[in-house]
């Protein structure tokens, strides 16, 4: 820029400066080439210098949103995201905090839609089962293990 008043130095810079901020405005991805005199040193908000990319950050808030609801509704969110560690542990959190509570709403509200108060009592309800089916079948191969119980009773 030899030879360039500053008027006209001031100038190209600014050119070159809207160049880059156009770029930066209307594409997802921009290059913009060093030049001399002038450094580009990429910031986060905090100040620091950026160690992962956007995109990155991206995918974390996301993360984090699906684990924030997943632990609104009682649901590991280990288990979302296929976390082997402890599946059966977090299997029986999720039944144990999330299936059997709403079972166990849909039942009462089932009988209360379904049934008078006094039909109620004399017996006539709805009981939902199947959620300790796995449970039943446990015990059950105890039992022929151990021989006290046959397959083909």
């Amino acid at each position: 820029m030899a030879g360039l008043s500053d008027e006209e130095k001031q100038k190209k810079v600014q050119n070159y400066l809207d160049s880059v901020y156009r770029a930066f405005q209307d594409k997802s991805v921009a290059i913009v080439p060093e030049t001399n005199g002038l450094e580009y040193d990429e910031k986060n908000p905090g100040g620091e210098t950026r160690g992962t990319s956007p995109l990155d950050e991206v995918s974390d808030i996301k993360t984090q949103f699906i684990d924030d609801v997943a632990l609104i509704l009682s649901i590991p969110p280990a288990l979302l995201h296929g976390n082997n560690a402890e599946i059966s542990q977090n299997k029986q959190s999720y039944i144990d905090f999330c299936l059997r509570p709403l079972m166990y709403r849909i039942r009462d509200e089932m009988n209360a839609k379904f049934f008078s108060p006094d039909e109620f009592q004399n017996g006539k309800h709805v009981e939902i089962i199947g959620l300790d089916k796995q449970n039943i079948v446990d015990v059950l191969q105890r039992l022929i293990i151990a021989g006290c119980h046959s397959a083909e009773r």
